[in-house]
């Protein structure tokens, strides 16, 4: 599904992957989203997960640009608790209004997503790339006893259609 949002000369848009998938022990999943038909210049990044799976340090998630650049979102990180990235937005600004906002220091309780969330590695490492093609997101379930599912996920792009003059 596609929603748009413009404001000034940048247009934010919001790309959904509602296709569940199921996170089992050892076996990587790869989920994809394919941007099109927005600006050529990514300014923001900002992507929600529904992830359904107890033991959330399980679980090894990265997020892969159509340019081939990988950040980390998170590993190993929730402890023993369920479902805790289960309508996580992951944003890299989420400290402002969820101290201290990273993935690697927030407070988990069972059965209480966390939101909003920094990831290990910063979203700003996608900006200037141009958004259009397929995203891939890696997760991987690290260790034995549980399975899970990602139930869905989105992006949300925010471009400028060429480089601001300076």
């Amino acid at each position: 599904s596609l929603d748009c949002l413009v404001t000034g000369g940048a247009t934010t848009t919001v790309f959904t992957d509602t296709t569940p998938l199921t996170i089992t022990n050892g076996s990587p999943i790869t989920a994809t989203i394919v941007v099109s038909g927005v600006g050529s210049v990514l300014t923001d990044l900002n992507m929600t997960t529904f992830i359904s799976h107890t033991w959330a340090s399980d679980l090894d998630i990265t997020l892969v640009s159509p340019q081939g650049t990988e950040v980390t979102i998170s590993t190993d990180n929730g402890g023993s608790n369920n479902d805790v990235f289960a309508g996580t937005f992951w944003d890299d600004d989420a400290g402002d209004t969820n101290p201290p906002g990273a993935v690697t220091d927030a407070t988990y309780a069972n059965l209480v997503v966390e939101t909003p969330l920094t990831p290990e590695e910063a979203f700003g490492a996608f900006i200037g790339e141009n958004p259009n093609g397929v995203w891939e997101l890696h997760i991987t379930d690290d260790a034995g006893g549980d399975d899970g599912t990602l139930n869905s996920w989105s992006l949300e792009v925010t471009t400028e259609p060429a480089l601001p003059a300076t």
